[in-house]
């Protein structure tokens, strides 16, 4: 069979039938024979259809269905990423008059606190403190005592999910249910019945990191809008399973450049001490923001996974992890300092170019090592490097119109 079009299948049929000198001159246009000739084409077309799905489905390259893809990066140890938060470096002031009894020379930015995308009238994006940081006081000015510092955001909000154990499911599997989840940002906690007392549980990098004598968990993408967490341990019925994360809009969270301290209300701990004379400015608009993959992108991805073997050694591993967690990127190029003009021994040079600016930011640069962080790069220091020039191949197609004339 040439062709699973059904017309194409029929016609076949037609010309098959007619080389046989007893239907030679037959119209099968009027003839009972042609609902016959119909049954055939359609059996024939839903059985090549079906049996060219099942084989497309087998094989990365072919796949056309997520949940084929998402099998197969299950089956070859791939994990598949989600959203992820774009993230931007503010540089925070906190203004307090000497009027206002404060004794402190620092001041806290506790984990949670928002701050707004102010770069139009309907500019609804959030960018929250995932981890405490601190602004340090600065030379007065005037009246006024000031406190400066470089605070890191991700665009999004916390949210928290809980589970209850029920003390007989070995390894447990929870799901966290989010279009929005990035994963990467998941912190987990486990309490034991009855008590406010929890327990963090460390992030492993791959389901072979998991053994049953460390608070160990695992996430993996599994549907869209679903991660979800396994567990090394059985813990005792009734405990509580906290899952904290980050709830981002992927893409839409990159280019911010303009920002307003969002104030919690009155009784809010998620906010500067309190105080309400705080700007904040960047020096680089928010990138890293990434939807989730794609098929097309793990028909990439999938791949250069399998031949890294989760790795975090050499040059091309360290490329790869970032091509596949990385997602506000166009290129990347990794290398080692011995391959340098004036050798460096023990580094890695890393040059990434963002989709959306060409210089990497300090928050992309810090994004980056969080993650090459989780696959515990041995060794070598990450270098960053920006890109002095990019070669781009351009095509150009000149169409001559009917209407023009060459002498």
């Amino acid at each position: 069979m040439k062709s699973l079009v059904y017309a194409d299948i029929r016609k076949a049929l037609e010309t098959a039938i007619s080389s046989n000198p007893t239907f030679k001159d037959w119209n099968y246009g009027a003839s009972g024979i042609s609902a016959l000739l119909d049954a055939l084409a359609y059996n024939d077309h839903r059985l090549g259809y079906f049996a060219k799905m099942l084989l497309d489905e087998s094989f990365v390259d072919t796949a056309h269905s997520m949940p084929a893809m998402l099998s197969h990066a299950k089956r070859l140890g791939y994990s598949v990423r989600g959203k992820r938060a774009a993230v931007v470096s503010l540089d925070v002031v906190v203004t307090i008059p000497d009027s206002v009894v404060f004794a402190s020379t620092a001041i806290s930015v506790p984990r949670g606190t928002k701050f707004r995308g102010a770069n139009t009238i309907k500019d609804t994006r959030v960018f929250t403190v995932l981890d405490p940081q601190e602004l340090v006081e600065t030379d007065p000015e005037g009246t006024n005592r000031l406190f400066k510092g470089s605070v890191l955001c991700h665009e999004g909000s916390v949210k928290t999910k809980t589970f209850t154990t029920d003390g007989t499911t070995l390894n447990p599997i929870y799901d966290v249910r989010d279009a929005g989840c990035d994963s990467t940002t998941l912190q987990v906690f486990v309490a034991p019945p009855a008590s406010t007392q929890e327990v963090q549980l460390k992030r492993a990098a791959k389901p072979e990191d998991i053994s049953d004598d460390t608070h160990v968990f695992y996430t993996a993408y599994d549907r869209e809008g679903t991660h979800k967490l396994f567990f090394a341990q059985t813990y005792e019925a009734g405990s509580t399973v906290r899952a904290e994360f980050l709830s981002s809009s992927g893409s839409q969270g990159n280019g911010a450049v303009k920002f307003a301290f969002a104030k919690g209300t009155a009784a809010s701990t998620i906010d500067i001490n309190g105080f309400t004379a705080v700007t904040a400015t960047s020096a680089a608009p928010s990138q890293g923001g990434g939807d989730a993959q794609t098929i097309e992108d793990l028909r990439v991805a999938i791949p250069l996974s399998w031949r890294r073997q989760n790795r975090a050694v050499t040059s091309e591993d360290i490329k790869g992890i970032i091509q596949s967690d990385y997602a506000d990127l166009s290129v990347v190029n990794v290398w080692g300092g011995e391959d340098e003009t004036r050798r460096r021994y023990g580094k890695k040079m890393v040059c990434v170019v963002p989709k959306t600016t060409r210089v990497l930011s300090l928050a992309g640069r810090a994004d980056i090592r969080r993650i090459l962080d989780v696959y515990r790069v041995p060794g070598d220091e990450i270098i960053f490097v920006d890109a002095v020039e990019q070669i781009v191949d351009v095509v150009v197609a000149v169409t001559r119109s009917a209407s023009s004339r060459s002498d």
